[in-house]
């Protein structure tokens, strides 16, 4: 019988029973991570349409009844995985850089090269879950609906960065910053793509710094010091962070 699944990196969030109501002891915060664990490797190992609530709780070494005490269906903890899981993709490289004060631009273009190296480890190290998604999105209207609202969501999240660093003078003015989002989002997600599912020769390195290089380029980032506004009393205007991929 396979042993009780520990509760994994992206599977720690707040816990909650079927009925909305976080669980009040350890034992059933802990209970409920470990059948998000244990559903992670049941999907992963059998795919979305084979996989079944059987298979989970087996896994976590739990009854049906308690599944279903905490999720309604098999659905319902796949929707809740995808939530997590790939809104952790994109914003752990803002939660890994607390960006200091940005004095110069190349300050800037440093930043995007992490978080373009963050945001593909964390592509790499989740590419199975990330493929299993795409597969039932094919399948299920509703895990296509909820992938599409997550990637808007980070979209606009990216759009306001930018727009916040529009408003330090760090990049073009004119730039249209929700078309540019939407654009360096969708290239830097598709060499990740690339690296981790179609080409395991690819060059990762000449990848990410060509990917930094177009970024750059694309909103025209300057080279000088932030400007300061009214606003901020003479304060100068850093980004929340330079990018975020979706």
């Amino acid at each position: 019988m396979p042993s009780k699944a520990r509760p994994s990196k992206a599977t720690r969030e707040t816990p909650r029973t079927q009925n909305g109501v976080p669980p009040k002891t350890s034992r059933g915060i802990r209970t409920r991570a470990a059948l998000l664990a244990a559903a992670r490797e049941e999907f992963e190992a059998e795919g979305y349409a084979a996989a079944n609530v059987l298979g989970i709780t087996r896994r976590a070494g739990v009854s049906n009844g308690t599944f279903y005490f905490y999720f309604p269906s098999k659905e319902s903890i796949f929707l809740e995985m995808i939530q997590h899981v790939l809104t952790d993709i994109s914003e752990s490289p803002r939660r890994v850089i607390q960006a200091p004060r940005v004095q110069r631009g190349t300050a800037v273009a440093e930043r995007i090269a992490r978080v373009h190296k963050i945001y593909i480890d964390n592509f790499i190290e989740n590419s199975r879950f990330i493929r299993l998604v795409e597969e039932a999105a094919n399948l299920n209207e509703t895990v296509r609906k909820l992938r599409r609202d997550i990637r808007r969501t980070q979209i606009g999240v990216a759009a306001r960065d930018f727009a916040s660093m529009q408003k330090a003078g760090l990049i073009d003015p004119e730039i249209d910053v929700a078309v540019m989002a939407e654009v360096l989002g969708s290239m830097v997600y598709n060499a990740a793509y690339v690296i981790a599912f179609l080409d395991e020769d690819a060059d990762r390195e000449a990848i990410e710094a060509c990917l930094t290089l177009v970024e750059v380029r694309a909103l025209k980032l300057k080279r000088g010091r932030p400007r300061t506004t009214a606003a901020t009393g003479g304060a100068q205007v850093p980004p929340r962070q330079a990018h975020q991929d979706v």
